[in-house]
């Protein structure tokens, strides 16, 4: 046996079981999924999408635009409108991104490893790179995936605890640890409440509301754009905004008193999936060790294109509609500070 490979096996013995299983993991998924070949071709795959005659320019959307010569072998152009320049990559996650094959691989990554420090760690990259990398990607995912409701569909909240995790300058209240309770009983403004539609074609619209009880104009507001009323029966509990809601919409409601022990109404009629769906969230989300409520909404995003495309392909989904975006581009700093203190 070659004397370098019998160096190699004993530095492999050393490693704990967890860092062994992520030799072989590394090791088949290079065998299967070449990133290096993958990240050669986001330049040519975004090309593809940015078609020269339906280019707008990222920054005002106006297609009054002119070449503008090339930079760093990428054409460039310049709107007539806001005299600004960009080019293919301008607004998309990965835009500024100047090593793509660990950005390919970040991406590969993200799906299995929870917290930003392992991401960085296996990568090689900072923790502040990875925390900004990651909300880039989550940032694409607005709305991506949305579609109309329709059939029978369902729909129902959830809430999450008010967080300011990150903040270093909270007013108004002492500083809590994560994990805690509220320190008032039943719904109320320390608790931030998540709407959830979804069909029984696996397609759902998951929205942050508000702070305390919904309401039914934040209802329409969330999610009544996607809602079908030609071709859509909701299903809900019995809570009076939905109600109010679907007769304003005139939409066909099938209401379920779960408190009088009413689950399932004409063998058909339910909210078993929205609640599944909602116990799955809440399980996912604990691996990320408390969400601030400014980010809340990426991870909502995040979870539903997981579950819309699958664990195996979620990798490539989240590569797509991180090219395919040209307004998900944001400055890390200039994410406001979205609290909801109303």
């Amino acid at each position: 046996m070659d004397a370098d490979i019998t160096q190699l096996l004993l530095h492999i013995n050393k490693l704990s079981e967890k860092d062994k299983r992520y030799l072989i993991l590394n090791i088949k998924s290079g065998a299967t999924n070449p990133l290096q070949q993958r990240a050669s071709m986001i330049t040519e795959f975004r090309r593809n999408i940015f078609k020269e005659e339906d280019i707008k320019c990222p920054h005002c959307q106006s297609k009054n635009i002119i070449g503008f010569g090339n930079y760093k072998e990428r054409k460039r152009y310049r709107c007539k409108e806001c005299q600004r320049t960009f080019n293919e990559h301008t607004g998309t996650a990965v835009a500024y991104i100047h090593n793509m094959d660990k950005w390919v691989s970040y991406i590969y990554e993200m799906q299995t490893s929870p917290t930003l420090r392992i991401l960085a760690r296996k990568i090689g990259i900072c923790l502040d790179t990875s925390f900004n990398w990651r909300h880039k990607i989550l940032k694409s995912l607005k709305i991506q995936g949305y579609k109309k409701l329709k059939g029978i569909a369902e729909t129902d909240e959830t809430f999450f605890r008010y967080s300011e995790k990150g903040n270093k300058k909270i007013i108004g209240r002492k500083i809590h640890k994560r994990g805690g309770k509220a320190s008032k009983a039943g719904i109320n403004k320390e608790q931030v409440a998540v709407i959830t539609a979804l069909d029984r074609r696996n397609h759902s619209v998951v929205e942050v509301a508000c702070r305390g009880r919904i309401t039914s104009a934040k209802i329409n507001e969330k999610i009544g754009a996607w809602l079908d009323p030609k071709d859509l029966v909701l299903c809900t509990d019995s809570h009076r905004s939905y109600e109010a809601f679907s007769k304003k919409s005139e939409i066909v409601q099938k209401k379920v008193n779960v408190s009088k022990k009413q689950y399932v109404r004409d063998k058909m009629y339910h909210v078993q999936t929205v609640n599944s769906f909602h116990s799955n969230l809440k399980n996912w989300i604990r691996k990320f060790c408390g969400v601030a409520t400014k980010y809340l909404q990426d991870y909502m995003d995040y979870f539903r294109i997981l579950k819309l495309s699958g664990l195996k392909k979620g990798w490539e989904t989240f590569l797509y509609f991180s090219l395919v975006s040209s307004s998900s581009f944001i400055k890390t700093k200039m994410i406001k500070q979205q609290y909801f203190r109303t």
